[in-house]
């Protein structure tokens, strides 16, 4: 068990917007006014007038039968959403993401007038970043393999209630409006008000005028509109708010990217005995959300490298260790970041690390960091420099790991009960929170 707290270390960070963490991009903490309207008929598939491009729904198709054909999409309402909401018509100027230099690179694009190539790379499986602030992404449309995700564990249906907190470009507000339907409601925060004003003009001129879009700190919710038998997140948080399980039916559902470590594991929740209980079931980086519930936590900046002072001592990986089938769309050995969450669950000093730009054969690496040093392991084999105990503590905790019969993403449950309530001493890994306190165990195994 262990508590938030305690100083930060000095390690050199530098950010990665171009790694695949980042293409899980979400909004910064949002609000909103009102909209949700009914399904579009298929002549909305018809180029619009004054659009010249006539295959729009073209590059439109062959991304959602890729999200079909990756398994992201598994539903028809999903689909159909996805096959109707245009991504072109919520963009205004964005940027792609440059893995070879690690920066953002602005696309030539007239809404009006959309190029080829500019359809190509809005109607492709990656997040364009549409605010920026100090050279970094303050809001995005995200990636929608990552969209899709989330949309299909909400498993919504045509009348629900819905609330998003993190409204971006009105992209992922039109899809939810679009699924629950005329008979349904959605809502969406955003606490910038330029965002918000930018989204609602485009959700009213796409026929999405009945969204409401709220423009109040995410923390806060629309009590005003509660109850809500669906609460989304896009972006990236390290606590809850009490006020969404406040607003949330009893038999509601609510799907937030929850920070471990730097990195956002999207977590699956709804009402328990005590609080809140649910699951993890993917793995995301969102932009971090602003206002009251921001916070710093005490892991490591997840996009980090070492300083190179000493020289790497370097041993051969463990036996079978980052052979496992890769995330899509990250190529990272799922049995890497099952790795990382165990670490990140158990240690405040867990990490992970993306290659350097323009690295070649690099992987990414997991392991424990801080100001005396690094220990890191991969599929390539595990380095250490500095304080030998971070080795050895990585060593405990990958033998811990296998002994535990090595846990993946899926295999934890979780409960969040207020660090206010009373209750009685927990059994299995503990997060204290600012505002919850977070009990993750194996429903096989007990962890004590």
């Amino acid at each position: 068990m262990w508590r938030f707290g305690g100083s930060r270390r000095t390690i050199e960070a530098r950010s990665r917007p171009d790694s695949p963490f980042s293409c899980a991009l979400g909004s910064p903490v949002h609000s909103g006014d009102s909209l949700a309207r009914g399904p579009t008929t298929t002549a909305s598939r018809a180029p619009r007038g004054g659009d010249p491009t006539a295959d729009v729904h073209e590059h439109l198709d062959r991304l959602v039968d890729e999200l079909k054909d990756g398994e992201r999409i598994r539903t028809a309402l999903v689909e159909r959403a996805f096959r109707t909401v245009e991504r072109h018509r919520f963009l205004r100027e964005f940027s792609r993401w440059d893995p070879a230099t690690s920066l953002p690179v602005p696309v030539q694009f007239d809404p009006a007038r959309p190029s080829e190539e500019a359809l190509r790379v809005i109607y492709s499986d990656q997040a364009l970043g549409t605010r920026f602030r100090d050279g970094l992404p303050s809001s995005s449309s995200s990636q929608p393999s990552v969209m899709a995700d989330m949309l299909e564990a909400l498993e919504l249906e045509q009348g629900m209630r819905v609330l998003e907190i993190g409204t971006g470009t009105g992209y992922n507000a039109a899809l939810l409006a679009e699924i629950v339907g005329s008979r349904g409601s959605v809502a969406t925060l955003d606490i910038d008000a330029g965002i918000a004003a930018e989204a609602e003009e485009a959700l009213g001129a796409m026929g999405y005028g009945s969204v409401r879009v709220v423009v109040r700190d995410g923390a806060e919710g629309v009590p005003e509109d509660a109850p809500f038998d669906r609460i989304l997140v896009t972006v990236g948080c390290p606590d809850l708010s009490f006020r969404w399980q406040e607003q949330l039916t009893e038999e509601g559902r609510m799907v937030v990217p929850l920070e471990h470590a730097g990195l956002h594991p999207l977590v699956m929740l709804s009402k328990g005995i005590e609080g809140l209980e649910g699951r993890f079931f993917a793995w995301t980086a969102f932009i971090p959300i602003r206002g009251l519930l921001h916070q710093e936590l005490p892991w490591p900046p997840v996009f980090v490298r070492e300083r190179e002072t000493d020289a790497a001592r370097e041993l051969p990986a463990w036996d079978g260790f980052g052979m496992g089938t890769p995330i899509p769309g990250w190529g990272i050995p799922g049995d890497v970041m099952d790795f990382f969450l165990f670490m990140a669950l158990t240690d405040q000093r867990a990490v992970a690390l993306p290659p350097p730009p323009s690295s070649i054969g690099d992987r990414w690496e997991v392991g424990l960091t801080d100001s005396s040093g690094s220990a890191l392991a991969g599929s390539g084999g595990i380095r250490a420099s500095g304080d030998q105990d971070l080795l050895s503590d990585l060593m405990m905790h990958h033998d811990s790991w296998e002994e535990a019969a090595r846990p993946a993403i899926g295999d934890w449950h979780m409960t969040f009960s207020s660090r206010n309530a009373g209750t009685k001493s927990p059994v299995g890994l503990v997060v204290e929170r600012a505002n919850y306190r977070q009990v993750v165990t194996r429903p096989k195994l007990e962890l004590g």
